[in-house]
């Protein structure tokens, strides 16, 4: 009687194990398995989905890594700092139909293999998706918190605040399953891309911006070669936004007046951003 049980109990330890990985490996685990520097080791090379899903199944699958701007709709080939992006990771089953998806990413500064943690908190991600802070060592992951119908997940991040942190690194690991309730028959996959920081032009925006501050306001003055729209906004030096607004300036000098007497005494820094050029200016408020 006491073997049964201890089997029946190990059976279902086993399988519980198995359901729930499907609520994101490392929200259950504790743990990274992109094949990002720094995740956890298999052997000699850190893991992936294939720790644990078979490589072979569903053709074996493959997986794609895309960036668009922050409604997802227009591609992108680099970044510019504290602006928001969509970061798309498809699995194409090369044979088969599976039931269901799930994914992992990672966001590494390729310098120094950092973890950026770049991504949105999960109450503002699509449905689907959760951002994973790891209790051993404080790395972020963006993963599935479900198993997912759909082959494709578009996850929310913005880029690091300051500039000069350079290429970001995005490692994701993915697998396809046929939803039999344990690991057998799955097929997983895995891949990196790289997203370097834009370069800053220099004659787009005039670099030219004057701020002019007062007790509880200040008035920026901008010179623009054209007509177009720019984001405004200050952040203080962790990285918060304290001010954000979007600003239609024309041809030539451009005056806005705005408000900061909520603000407490510091240091800030005041960007002007558009689809090309990035100002910095450095704020004291006294």
């Amino acid at each position: 009687m006491k073997i049964k049980v201890i089997t029946l109990f190990i059976g279902a330890a086993i399988w519980l194990f198995f359901i729930s990985a499907s609520s994101g490996y490392a929200a259950i685990n504790d743990e990274g398995i992109t094949g990002a520097p720094g995740d956890e080791m298999n052997g000699v090379n850190p893991k992936t989905c294939q720790y644990c899903h078979s490589a072979g199944a569903f053709g074996p699958p493959t997986m794609t890594i895309q960036f668009f701007d922050s409604t997802g709709t227009s591609a992108v080939s680099s970044y510019l700092p504290n602006k928001r992006y969509t970061i798309r990771t498809t699995i194409t089953a090369g044979s088969g139909t599976p039931s269901g998806y799930g994914f992992q990413m990672i966001d590494i500064r390729k310098s120094n293999s950092a973890n950026v943690k770049g991504f949105l908190a999960s109450n503002q991600q699509n449905t689907g998706i959760q951002i994973t802070t790891l209790m051993k060592n404080g790395r972020q992951y963006a993963e599935h918190d479900r198993k997912s119908t759909s082959n494709t997940f578009n996850v929310k991040w913005r880029a690091p605040a300051t500039s000069g942190l350079g290429t970001i690194t995005f490692y994701a690991a993915g697998n396809a399953v046929n939803g039999n309730g344990d690991l057998t028959g799955d097929g997983a996959t895995f891949k990196n891309a790289e997203l370097p920081e834009g370069r800053v032009a220099t004659n787009d925006l005039r670099e030219d911006v004057q701020i002019k501050l007062f007790t509880e306001g200040g008035t920026i003055i901008v010179q623009s070669p054209d007509t177009r729209s720019v984001r405004m906004q200050m952040t203080d030096l962790s990285g918060r936004v304290v001010l954000a607004d979007t600003w239609r300036v024309t041809h030539g000098e451009n005056q806005k007046t705005f408000n900061f007497g909520h603000l407490n005494k510091g240091i800030y820094l005041f960007q002007l951003i558009d689809n090309q050029s990035l100002i910095t200016k450095k704020v004291i408020k006294l």
